[in-house]
């Protein structure tokens, strides 16, 4: 025969096992049944498909190396669920079904699978052939030989197809077989309980027989059902019986009482459409009924019911599969668990407030030992805390820096009297005995001795540490190094031997500040007239100035002598230079607090400088670092920079020179510097350099720099002033970067 002609026989045979095996699982609905007829299925469509896409093709190699696994993978799970005496099929069916899949996926699959089905296969089959083996030897059972000669079969068939080795006549014939052998494992099934050929003859009797049965059965059977009833209503909680679709069978009367729903309002209606149950609860049922009637085991769970007067109880229920005349049902049994729920909150409720009350009264105790353990830590005083023998047991870091140790190891279990002068043990001792006594003791003298042998004073107070029964158990002590102490009443001794000469000194200051109250109020005085003589001298002033312009005005006319031109110049030099001395003495006088603007420092020079005329015999050299800008009074800091660069230019108006100004940054500060070649300032000028009206120019009333000494102060930086006789004068002015106190000075 060809390939064709045998693939074509194997593919009629297949088709004819499945709808056998169809049959078969029509009847009784045997998944083992299914999984054959999905193979032969399978086995069918495949030899189809290689007759369709020809020998040689990629699909038809595909199909010819793959089609065999869902056969083997049948086979060798049945072995094994056989041996393993399992009663739910449906898992095991799962696998099978995975294997078919897999199966499929490869045979359609672009991508190459290197695999060599050649060995899987004999491995798997091998695996089968002794696992069969070992059930026919131990079973010894018609179907399980049968079973062993169909997977023999099938072995040399597929190994024969697979290698080629026999001729395609003798592979048709192993597999046919294979295929028969595993009808008749179903088959004969059937019959390997044992039976016998003569009861044929007397299947007439035993039909009367058969029937007699029957009757009495149902007699029974009505019995039971009546005595079923009768053992349902006698349990106290509400039982009801329901089918897999969730209809009411059956009531017990404990279900009315309870509910207050009769049976003809329940029987033989759903569930889902009564409102005995919640709709939460509904579902919760339906959840549970599915899983039950798949077979899954189902533990107790709750659920709330209604009765017909409106009330919610809450139910526990318990349920088993049974079958109920004739038909699968679930025994459910609801427990009423209401009051024990109302227990259950009231005990959660109680267990709450118990368990937020020790939560607190934990949280309190905590937060007081750590106070305790934080006042223990951080007291400035040494604490040690000693058993009845006198060891250490705890310390504080101040008992550390008391003793000369670093860490509480050094002195843990070590005795406190290694800390004490030999002199003062003995006194220790007795001391701490009478506070056995006593209960406490204060302010006990004694010299201290640390680990480095340095004696110093101290002191300590002593209590008793007691347990709950109020039976001593310890000590606490308040040690105090008393040296500052002592050098402070040495001190104090020597302070009041040198009270009279501390007097004296405080007199003598007090007379300081005398002066310096009657100067600060001259100053003010000062102060307020320079206000009033401003004001009234400037309005002659600007008279006298209007009336010389005016004059200026007419003359300008007229043919003038030179004369009279340098007299009306000179009127108008000295109004001005009177206008500047009103202005030296209003700014002397004012108390304006600086306008703060984030401004650049040498902007300032530079705008300085273009208000002053600079005489030919003067340079001036500027030295400017990048700063950064700092908030001032732009015009407060630009009159002190004005004033600084005239002083300067008039210090070396005679012979000329250089006059240098520089700014740098320096420690939070900007320094700006004002250098000149003069010739200099002596040291009893230089003290009264910036007081008011103090001067050593011809002309000048002397507020120039006090004014500037203001302005900077109002900024809260400085100036000074470094000068030697004949070599010049630096002005230095120091000026915060940050400007938080600017303007509270005075």
């Amino acid at each position: 025969m060809s390939f064709v002609e045998v693939v074509g026989v194997l593919a009629v045979v297949s088709a004819v096992l499945t709808v056998f095996f169809g049959y078969l699982y029509y009847k009784d609905r045997d998944e083992r049944k299914l999984m054959f007829m999905l193979v032969f299925a399978f086995t069918t469509l495949a030899h189809i498909g290689e007759i369709s896409y020809g020998l040689g093709s990629p699909i038809s190699e595909k199909i010819f190396a793959w089609s065999p696994l869902p056969t083997i993978s049948a086979i060798l799970i049945a072995v094994f669920f056989s041996l393993g005496n399992h009663k739910d099929f449906r898992n095991t069916l799962h696998i099978f079904l995975i294997s078919l899949l897999a199966s499929i996926i490869m045979i359609f699959s672009p991508i190459p699978v290197s695999i060599n089905l050649e060995i899987v296969y004999t491995i798997l089959l091998t695996i089968t052939i002794l696992a069969a083996i070992y059930v026919v030897l131990t079973r010894k059972t018609l179907p399980d030989s049968m079973f062993l000669l169909s997977t023999v079969c099938f072995t040399l068939a597929e190994v024969s197809r697979i290698t080629r080795f026999a001729r395609m006549e003798i592979t048709l014939f192993m597999e046919l077989s294979a295929h028969i052998f595993i009808a008749l494992v179903f088959l004969t099934a059937k019959e390997s309980t044992g039976s016998n050929i003569a009861s044929f003859f007397s299947i007439k009797d035993e039909l009367k027989k058969t029937q007699q049965e029957l009757e009495n059965s149902q007699e029974q059977l009505m019995k039971a059902e009546y005595n079923f009833k009768s053992l349902i209503d006698v349990i106290a909680d509400p039982v009801v019986i329901v089918d897999k679709k969730g209809h009411f069978l059956e009531i017990n009367d404990t279900v009315r009482d309870r509910t207050g729903f009769t049976r003809d309002e329940l029987l033989g209606k759903n569930f889902l459409k009564t409102n005995i149950v919640t709709t939460k609860s509904k579902a919760i049922l339906i959840k549970k009924l599915t899983e039950r009637m798949m077979g899954i085991n189902v533990k107790p769970y709750e659920v709330e019911a209604n009765t017909k007067s409106g009330k919610t109880i809450q139910l526990e229920v318990n349920a088993k599969k049974i079958e109920y005349k004739g038909k699968n049902a679930d025994l459910v049994i609801f427990h009423d668990i209401t009051e024990r729920k109302i227990l259950e909150k009231e005990q959660e409720k109680y267990a709450e407030q118990l368990e937020k009350e020790v939560k607190d009264r934990t949280k309190t105790v905590r937060e007081h030992e750590e106070k305790l353990q934080s006042i223990f830590d951080s007291s400035p005083d040494a604490i040690a805390v000693f058993n009845l023998k006198g060891n250490i047991t705890d310390c504080n870091k101040a008992a550390l820096d008391f003793l000369g140790v670093s860490t509480k190891e050094e002195v843990i279990n070590k005795n406190g009297l290694m800390f004490v002068t030999k002199k003062d043990q003995h006194k220790i001792k007795k001391t701490m005995n009478n506070v056995l006594k006593t209960s406490s003791v204060t302010n006990v003298g004694y010299t201290a001795l640390n680990k480095g042998n340095k004696m110093c004073p101290a002191e300590f107070s002593a209590s008793v540490i007691k347990d709950q029964s109020n039976k001593p158990v310890g000590f606490v002590a308040i040690i105090k190094d008393i040296t500052e102490r002592h050098k402070m009443e040495n001190e104090l001794r020597c302070y009041s031997e040198q009270l009279e000469e501390l007097v004296e000194k405080r007199t003598k200051a007090l007379k300081k500040s005398q002066k310096q109250l009657v100067r600060s109020e001259r100053l003010a005085a000062i102060g307020e007239a320079a206000t009033m003589v401003g004001h009234d001298l400037r309005n002659p002033l600007q008279a006298i100035e209007n009336g010389i312009y005016y004059i200026d005005t007419e003359l300008s006319k007229f043919k003038v002598p030179q004369r009279t031109k340098e007299t009306l110049q000179s009127i108008h030099n000295s109004i001005d230079y009177a206008d500047n001395i009103v202005k030296d003495l209003q700014h002397f006088a004012a108390k304006r607090e600086p306008l703060l603007r984030e401004t650049d420092i040498n902007t300032i020079i530079k705008e300085s400088l273009l208000c002053i005329k600079k005489p030919e015999n003067i340079e001036i050299n500027r030295e400017s670092s990048k700063v950064p800008k700092i908030e001032i009074d732009k015009d407060m800091i630009k009159r002190v920079f004005v004033n600084l660069i005239v002083n300067g230019i008039q210090a070396m108006q005679e012979k000329g020179g250089l006059l240098t100004i520089s700014t740098k940054k320096s420690k939070g500060y900007i320094k700006v510097s004002f250098k000149d070649m003069g010739k200099g300032i002596n040291k009893e000028n230089k003290k009264k350099l910036f007081t008011p009206f103090f001067t050593t120019k011809a002309q000048g009333m002397g507020v120039g720099l006090a004014i500037c000494k203001r302005f900077v102060e109002r900024h809260n930086g400085n100036i000074t002033v470094e000068s030697e006789e004949g070599k010049g004068s630096i002005f230095t002015v120091k000026l915060p970067i940050r400007s938080e106190e600017v303007g509270k000075l005075d």
